[in-house]
Order: C-alpha cells, then sequence, then structure tokens
C-alpha cells in the first residue's frame, strides 16, 4: 500500500447548527482527533463573513481571530483542518491528514481523510458517532484512493466515480 493512499470516512446530509458555536465544537474536535492519531492540525481552511479567500493559512495565526467570527456569531460556509508537513508545495497533495465541514452545496458534507495505516489505528463506530453530533445525515461512506486523485473533489461529487482510478469503496451506509 503506498504512502499516497489515504482513508476517507464522509457523511452527508444537513449540518446541524444551533449557532455558529457548533463551527468552533467541530474545530476543537479536529484538532483533538488529529493530535490523537499523532498528526496535530497546522493549517485551516475558511471561508465565511471574515474569511473570503479561501486560503490555506497557518492555524496558530488564524485562531484568535477564526475564535472572535464565531463569539460574533458570524456565518461560516466551509471549515478544512489540515496536518502538513513543515515543506509542502500544495496542501490538496501534501496533507498528512484533512477533516472538513462544508455546506457549499445542496447536500453538505463531513469528511475526514487520514492515512491508509491509520485507518486500523480507529473505531470506525464511534468516529462516526462523533460526526453525527454534527450532521444530519442522510447516507456515508469510507473509502479509499490514493491523495492524487484528491478524496476531496470525490467527496463532492466534482466528477464520476469512475473517474477515480484507485477508488475503493470499503464501506456504504
Amino acid at each position: 500500500m503506498s504512502d499516497l493512499n489515504k482513508i476517507s470516512i464522509v457523511l452527508y446530509g444537513e449540518i446541524l447548527e444551533k449557532d455558529s458555536k457548533h463551527w468552533w465544537e467541530w474545530y476543537e474536535w479536529c484538532k483533538n482527533f488529529g493530535t490523537r492519531l499523532g498528526y496535530t492540525p497546522n493549517y485551516i481552511g475558511i471561508r465565511g463573513e471574515s474569511f473570503k479567500s479561501g486560503k490555506v493559512l497557518k492555524l496558530n495565526r488564524v485562531e484568535k481571530r477564526f475564535k472572535k467570527s464565531i463569539e460574533q456569531n458570524e456565518y461560516v460556509e466551509n471549515l478544512d483542518l489540515y496536518a502538513l508537513p513543515e515543506e509542502f508545495s500544495q496542501a490538496v497533495f501534501d496533507y498528512r491528514t484533512h477533516m472538513c465541514i462544508n455546506r457549499i452545496s445542496d447536500e453538505h458534507i463531513i469528511l475526514i481523510t487520514l492515512p491508509s495505516k491509520e485507518f486500523e489505528n480507529i473505531n470506525l463506530d464511534t468516529i462516526i458517532n462523533d460526526m453525527k453530533r454534527f450532521m444530519d445525515i442522510t447516507k456515508g461512506e469510507v473509502f479509499e484512493m490514493s491523495v492524487l486523485n484528491c478524496p476531496y473533489f470525490y467527496a463532492m461529487k466534482v466528477n464520476s466515480p469512475s473517474d477515480y482510478e484507485t477508488l475503493k469503496i470499503i464501506k456504504q451506509f
């Protein structure tokens, strides 16, 4: 199995949002989950009222600003957390882990992507139940593919499944 292979857990449905603090709870959950796996998130991508660019930024430089926007109950559309190596070229291909919550499309998603070798170190049912705290799910999937095929694009249904040559469906629910 190549180091480029990643396992992804994706849930589809509607994001449960009592208020914007829900996004902060997701953020904290991702930080804790990543740290437990040994991949502490160090970069963040946010789109919302105070974050228009969608650029991936150093987490330690943005965390306070993000927390302030949450405290002001600002709208958040998308939140991505990455564990990236010191010297990376493109976040979309170089990440160790990627976790996101996204309501850009009609069908919202929550996605966790981690190295395939780490999949055996997690309890899938526990992770899915944790993810369900943030979404009213309609369906979900666990799949494996090379990071070069961009698991995020597959999860967002950008292309037909047949376009992803390294795709291996592990579980659908």
